[in-house]
């Protein structure tokens, strides 16, 4: 399980999560027990404009064409 919190409200929620997820994370944060879960290089929290950034600059790189964000 993975204790997730809220950012509205403060709360913190148990989440299941799949045993090959957990391994994929694990090899992911790869020791790692403090900071973002996902973060920049230098870093920073990854928030939602740095993925779209990183989604865009992904796509390029493979020849995909480019979005603007969706509602």
């Amino acid at each position: 399980m993975l204790l997730l919190e809220k950012v509205k409200g403060g709360g913190r929620k148990k989440k299941p999560i799949p045993p090959a997820t957990w391994d994929a994370l694990m090899e992911y944060l790869d020791g790692r027990t403090t900071g973002w879960l996902f973060c920049t290089a230098s870093g920073a929290q990854l928030d939602e404009p740095a993925v779209w950034r990183l989604l865009q600059s992904l796509a390029k790189r493979a020849g995909l064409p480019l979005r603007g964000r969706t509602a």
